[in-house]
């Protein structure tokens, strides 16, 4: 009896080291009217098979991409609760297994010098350069109808635009990706002549992600 105890306080201090102990869905402002959100926090409700960072075993994951935190179930477990994933360095990296979608969890600065942390996909990774993507989800609260002839609007759930963001190995934070030719020149003075040779054959460059991915690609060459 006392060595099942003590190996059940084992698992519970490892499990400890990968989850937060916080049940989903958490309550919060939004949650007391969840019912009449339309759309979804979600990049895909249904939850996928993945591994995280170094660990071999496999779990069942989604990615709020409005909280911007990862919530996952353990499948080898009897009670199929949902808890959070620390947003830790031990819990870097989140590999979905079907997909191939890697998530990392990374520091970025805004244009403001403000530093947060996020995950990010891993897009295309070279030697110099890391190209990465960041999901997001904007929420839009209700708004109730001012009176019987005006029409009111439930609270939404809308997918952002996937923003992309560069990082150079050995830099500490990612930044975002530059939005036009002079921005990249001032970020890459050393590759004036290719940049400008290649906006000026590709006039609609920052549109796709096989656009940034071919910025990448010109500018490693």
């Amino acid at each position: 009896m006392k060595n099942a105890f003590f190996f059940s306080c084992i698992f519970l201090l490892i499990s400890n080291t990968i989850i937060a102990q916080v049940y989903v869905p958490r309550i919060n402002n939004k949650e007391r009217y969840k019912e009449k959100i339309e759309g979804t926090k979600y990049v895909s409700e249904a939850f996928s098979e993945a591994t995280i960072s170094s660990s071999s075993k496999i779990y069942l994951v989604r990615y709020d991409a409005y909280n911007e935190m990862f919530e996952f179930v353990d499948p080898n477990m009897t009670k199929r609760d949902t808890f959070l994933v620390n947003k830790t360095e031990q819990n870097k990296e989140i590999h979905l297994l079907s997909s191939k979608k890697k998530y990392s969890l990374e520091n970025f600065m805004n244009k403001d010098w403000s530093v947060h942390s996020t995950y990010f996909i891993e897009v295309k990774a070279t030697e110099s350069i890391i190209l990465y993507k960041r999901e997001k989800v904007n929420f839009t609260p209700e708004k109730p109808a001012e009176n019987s002839m005006k029409r009111g609007f439930p609270a939404k759930y809308t997918r952002a635009e996937d923003s992309y963001f560069i990082k150079k190995v050995g830099d500490e934070y990612l930044l975002q990706f530059p939005d036009s030719k002079k921005e990249l020149i001032k970020m890459f003075p050393d590759k004036k002549e290719k940049i400008e040779t290649y906006f000026k054959n590709n006039k609609n460059s920052f549109k796709t992600e096989a656009d940034y991915i071919s910025i990448i690609d010109l500018l490693t060459s």
